[in-house]
């Protein structure tokens, strides 16, 4: 779908000349009894829902447009794994799809986009929500505005939006390669689910049960080769409906040369919820990098070192890591997490203990054992503040002496 920009000025305008206007060049849909002698192919006409701002304070309302290349796909009880339709003609809103023939009769459930949908079980579609959507400038990337819609007939698809979208502008001196989105809170933001789909009202996402890796708490805006932010730069990133509702949200960006910036969204659920079919816009935010966003492993790991401890890739009892003159160990007690590292060469080794449950965004004491010459890295115990947690890592920054990276569980 393309997606356009419209000032709130001429908003009211154009939306009564799309009332009051029919495209001249969309030709009529083919029905089923016509398609037979159309090649074994029939045409369908379906219209997508426009977005609407959340308030008055968002001067800009995005509207969606069907592109070349849009594809939906087509249910019914004798097209269980669905039928795909291939944007034809049309402008706007509203254009012609053609596929196949469909077999058999109504209710029909209409999904896009296509390549996401799975099979039709009931009134329910099952849809793979992604973790990456593309950049666009001043948009949202192809395919990433999930819709879906019912349809008795065929004769007159209405596809309403699944999700919202979040908009945020960033400015500064910098090249912009990809900004995550990652829930405060238990939510998904992505992996399997199934769209309901009711003969009347709105389609809702529901999640499937079972996943709770943390990975799936996150969306990547891939900015491909970079995004500079030197005159201010929007980006617009679709998100299920409800998404953030519990504790709020938080923005990683990372710059070509590595580093990383976070910002905190308020923890207050009606300043956070991604409600469907609507644009939650936040404020113009500097960017100030904080901290380098990536902190390497070793590729291949090997177990052994410590007394006691043995491998186990999960992190979920312990583990450790051994590359080249250093070792990281990480044990689980009932109330802490430690992780320990050790050089062999210069003989320094430190432990640093933590609390087992840990926020983003809030404060945890770490316990620091030191031996050795640790570079300047004393003993004691201190309040560091969480910047994200992802899987089996988490960030901690410390004031003005930068962040450690471990593995926790």
């Amino acid at each position: 779908m393309k997606k356009r920009f419209l000032q709130a000025t001429a908003l009211l305008g154009l939306l009564m000349l799309a009332v009051s206007c029919q495209d001249p060049l969309a030709p009529d849909p083919v029905s089923g009894e016509q398609a037979s002698s159309n090649n074994g192919k029939m045409t369908i006409r379906a219209s997508i829902e426009q977005r609407s701002p959340e308030s008055k304070t968002v001067i800009q309302g995005l509207n969606i447009y069907w592109s070349e290349g849009d594809k939906i796909r087509v249910y019914n009880s004798d097209n269980p794994d669905g039928v795909v339709f291939t944007r034809k003609s049309g402008t706007g809103n509203t254009a012609d799809f053609e596929g196949d023939i469909i077999s058999g009769s109504g209710p029909y459930y209409i999904v896009y986009p296509a390549d996401a949908a799975g099979s039709l079980s009931g009134s329910r579609v099952a849809f793979n929500v992604s973790s990456s959507q593309a950049y666009v400038s001043n948009s949202f990337a192809l395919g990433s505005s999930i819709a879906a819609g019912y349809s008795a007939t065929l004769e007159d698809i209405k596809l309403r939006n699944v999700g919202g979208v979040l908009k945020f502008s960033l400015s500064g001196d910098a090249t912009i390669k990809k900004i995550n989105v990652y829930t405060r809170g238990s939510e998904r933001l992505c992996g399997a689910a199934g769209i309901d789909i009711p003969s009347s009202g709105d389609p809702t996402l529901v999640f499937d049960s079972g996943q709770d890796a943390s990975y799936l708490r996150c969306v990547t805006l891939d900015c491909g080769a970079g995004v500079s932010i030197s005159g201010g730069n929007d980006f617009y990133v679709s998100l299920p409906a409800g998404a953030f509702a519990a504790s709020g949200f938080y923005l990683e960006a990372v710059d070509s040369q590595g580093n990383a910036m976070l910002k905190y969204s308020s923890s207050a659920a009606d300043e956070n919820t991604i409600n469907r079919s609507h644009i939650r816009s936040m404020s113009t935010l500097t960017y100030n990098p904080q901290y380098r966003a990536a902190f390497l492993l070793p590729e291949s790991v090997e177990a052994g070192g410590f007394t006691g401890v043995e491998k186990d890739e999960t992190c979920n009892t312990c583990c450790s890591y051994v590359r080249g003159v250093g070792q990281y160990a990480y044990t689980i007690g009932a109330e802490t997490q430690t992780f320990r590292i050790q050089d062999w060469t210069s003989g320094f080794a430190l432990v640093l203990a933590m609390p087992r449950a840990i926020t983003p965004g809030s404060k945890a004491n770490v316990t620091v054992t030191a031996s050795g010459e640790t570079g300047g890295i004393a003993s004691g115990s201190a309040e560091m503040r969480v910047l994200k947690k992802m899987g089996h890592r988490v960030w901690l920054a410390n004031g003005s002496t930068g962040f450690i990276m471990f593995v926790e569980e």
